[in-house]
């Protein structure tokens, strides 16, 4: 029994040993690692904070100042027609197109001419008459005003207005002969001929389609933002021609424009004239595109459009890296950049750090790790 007692003891006592053990064990330290953090790695483009110039790149079509339907004044037979009245023919002014049957008009000529020779001689006569009769009253009485009815005053004025009556009838049948050969008014090209040779024309129909080459003019709509940027002595200036290959096909000069606001879209209307020194390859009926030079815009941006998004914001970076969204107010577009009033109010900022590719993930006040790129690998 008291064998047990010491073996019970000697077991108690030891498993106290080990409680001490464990408990006085002094405890190791746990060393807290600290996850790094990774933040996304994001391209962003340094673009100044400046004055800026730009262009202004409008789409329009090459009208010719002139163009008219070539119509019959007078009714008759076409009995000629010139070999050069044909359709994409270039004509001269004054050159011969046409040829109408004259002989009627010819005849209604001659009796007008006839008609005013007879109304000359006897005004004539009323002029001798008039003449005879003041001097026979003069003589007879030399301190009176001779009525009128005794010196034939009224016989003579009639005279007179028969006399211009039968002039404006000459003038008339004049007109209606020389209509029967038809010209061309102005330098240009056929675009069309409805005419054949015997065919009998009405007064008003139309004969030909003319249009001119040699003076063409552009018009053009500007919205108030461009309006507002377009160099302010732009009657002065001249605009590129970009034809439809992107090749400079001439220059136009700004002729007047502003002077009203198209009611239905609001906007500003140009008006150009092609320059004929060297812009030989700008025809009539060409869509064009115009670069009008702007004035200097202060405050404001230049970056890539790669930079603005779907909904029209672009992200920048502050001072933290964290990204901050603006709403992208685009003055101009030009060959891949746009120009933008400066995203930042903070006078004494130089630049801002705009980037190139923003995603649909990115949150306001997420933090980035800018990777910065420059202007020739922006282009790329």
């Amino acid at each position: 029994m008291k064998k047990w007692k010491q073996l019970l003891g000697a077991i108690i006592l030891f498993i106290l040993c080990i409680v001490v053990v464990l408990v006085w064990q002094p405890e190791e330290k746990v060393v807290e690692e600290k996850e790094a953090v990774i933040h996304p790695v994001v391209s962003v483009f340094q673009a100044p904070i400046s004055k800026h110039k730009g262009q202004l790149n409008v789409f329009t079509q090459v009208q010719p100042r002139w163009s008219i339907s070539v119509k019959a004044e007078v009714g008759a037979k076409v009995v000629a027609i010139s070999p050069s009245a044909l359709e994409g023919e270039r004509v001269q002014k004054g050159q011969n197109l046409l040829t109408l049957a004259n002989e009627a008009y010819s005849a209604r000529l001659s009796e007008a001419k006839s008609a005013l020779a007879a109304a000359q001689f006897r005004l004539k006569k009323k002029e001798n008459k008039n003449s005879l009769a003041v001097k026979n009253w003069r003589a007879v009485h030399p301190k009176e005003k001779a009525p009128e009815m005794a010196v034939h005053l009224p016989e003579l004025q009639m005279g007179r207005e028969e006399v211009i009556a039968a002039k404006a009838k000459v003038k008339e049948a004049q007109y209606n002969f020389d209509a029967t050969t038809i010209t061309a008014p102005f330098t240009g090209f056929i675009t069309s001929r409805n005419v054949g040779l015997g065919q009998n024309v009405t007064t008003g129909d139309t004969l030909f389609t003319l249009v001119g080459n040699e003076v063409l003019d552009l018009r053009a709509s500007l919205d108030a933002t461009q309006w507002r940027l377009l160099e302010k002595n732009w009657g002065t200036s001249r605009a590129t021609i970009i034809d439809e290959f992107g090749h400079k096909a001439g220059t136009a000069l700004l002729k007047r424009g502003g002077g009203y606001v198209e009611k239905e879209t609001q906007s500003y209307r140009i008006f150009l004239e092609v320059a004929s020194d060297e812009s030989r390859g700008v025809l009539p009926g060409q869509f064009v595109k115009l670069v009008l030079p702007t004035a200097p815009v202060e405050n404001s941006i230049r970056v890539p459009e790669t930079a603005l998004t779907q909904d029209g914001n672009i992200w920048i970076l502050d001072q933290e890296n964290k990204l901050r969204r603006r709403k992208a107010q685009i003055l101009i577009r030009e060959d891949g950049y746009i120009m933008l009033d400066a995203p930042v109010n903070n006078n004494q900022q130089k630049s801002a750090r705009v980037l190139l590719h923003p995603l649909s993930t990115f949150i306001s006040g997420q933090v980035v790790e800018p990777k910065y790129v420059n202007e020739q690998e922006a282009s790329k």
